[in-house]
């Protein structure tokens, strides 16, 4: 049983069709002596509106007890948008909302900034909770979020990287990878 938090949109080769195609080849080999039942647990807005809203502690609380009951893996990939390198680049574009001296949001923003980055941090927090509870649990986990490259044109963005409670989990059997997604499957 794998859950996979914040899946998007389902889409031709999203994680969890790519998945169970490499279990139904894996099942097709007899060589292998077994065989293996798989299911993927695809939580987000986009997939089952108000029942996936994991900025409804309910819901959070609920995928979390799932995690540590019944999971064999966890994939997380939470929403980066206000942590995206892009803010940072230069203009046009969206201003940045945070900063590495500001990393929960800087102090200037508008409402809706304000609400974007609140939500953003519940998210993100839920996702690095999700991966300390599968670390300690020995559960197969994978987080999927834009790399730390460093300064921009308009400062140093915030990143999820530089969190202390990732930071932490760097001192657990976590391995921390990066890859290349234009190269990895190109459009």
């Amino acid at each position: 049983q794998v859950l996979y938090l914040f899946a998007g949109e389902e889409r031709r080769a999203d994680m969890g069709s790519c998945l169970y195609t490499l279990i139904q080849a894996f099942n097709a080999d007899a060589s292998f002596g077994f065989s293996v039942a798989l299911q993927v647990i695809e939580v987000d807005l986009l997939r089952e509106g108000e029942n996936h809203d994991l900025l409804q502690e309910h819901h959070r609380s609920r995928y979390l007890q799932l995690l540590e009951e019944a999971c064999d893996a966890c994939l997380s990939a939470p929403p980066c948008n206000t942590h995206t390198r892009a803010r940072h680049s230069g203009f046009p574009g969206p201003r940045p909302v945070r900063d590495s001296t500001w990393p929960r949001g800087r102090p200037d923003l508008t409402p809706a900034e304000s609400k974007a980055v609140s939500d953003a941090n519940v998210l993100v927090d839920d996702a690095i909770q999700a991966m300390a509870m599968a670390e300690a649990k020995g559960t197969l986990c994978l987080l999927e979020f834009p790399e730390d490259l460093g300064r921009t044109p308009r400062g140093t963005l915030a990143s999820l990287w530089q969190d202390p409670s990732m930071r932490q989990l760097a001192s657990t059997s976590l391995v921390r990878g990066a890859i290349y997604q234009g190269e990895w499957a190109p459009l």
